[in-house]
Formats: C-alpha cells, structure tokens, sequence
C-alpha cells in the first residue's frame, strides 16, 4: 500500500512542474524504479489515475524504468549486478553486500504539452 504515498508526491512533483512551465497538460511521466523498492508500476499508474483526475496531470502514462540491485564485493573491490535470487561476486564468489542501488524511486523525466 506504500504506492498510494509515493504517488500522492509524484502527482504533486509533476503537478509543480506543469504550473512551473505553464503546460497546458502532462503527457508522460518516467520514472526509475529500484528492483527491490517493492515499488509496482501497475499501481502506481492506478493511484496515478485516480488522484491526478481534474489536474494537468490527468492521462498521463506512467513509464518505469527498472534500477537494477548492485552489490559490492570486499575481495574483488568491486560493484556488481545482483543475479536473481543470489549475492555472490561473479568473479570471486564472495558474497557481496548491498550498495543502496535498486531500492530507489524517483522521477526521472516529466513530458509536457505546452
């Protein structure tokens, strides 16, 4: 149910950002979505939909584009993409530790209809 937050403020940021450049209306909004935020984009458009209703932002698609989850190996020195449902370094084998990167979401570009 954390989508439901998370859309409120990304209505808000390109709600914002429409009024910031006088747009008549916003035609898509993309987004980077961390592989293991829990984020689903499905629901977001839904939440989307619904709360931007009556707004410049009202249509809009909701694009995602995945961050893949990074780790980082102790022996190697080295970042690496997480493998599906494993932690080890492909190099070494060592398991690495979580960098941070694929947890993330934010708003990465908003289209707009001047």
């Amino acid at each position: 149910m954390h989508e439901l937050s998370l859309t409120q403020r990304i209505v808000r940021i390109v709600c914002d950002a429409a009024q910031k450049e006088n747009a008549r209306r916003v035609l898509k909004v993309t987004l980077a979505v961390g592989e293991d935020s829990g984020i689903v984009p499905d629901c977001v458009q839904t939440y989307y939909d619904l709360l931007s209703d009556g707004t410049a932002a009202q249509g809009a698609l909701i694009e995602a584009n995945t961050v893949c989850a990074t780790l980082y190996c102790e022996s190697c020195k080295m970042e690496f993409e997480r493998a599906r449902f494993s932690f080890s370094c492909p190099d070494c084998g060592a398991e690495g530790t979580p960098t941070g990167k694929g947890n993330e979401c934010y708003v990465e570009s908003i289209e707009l209809e001047t």
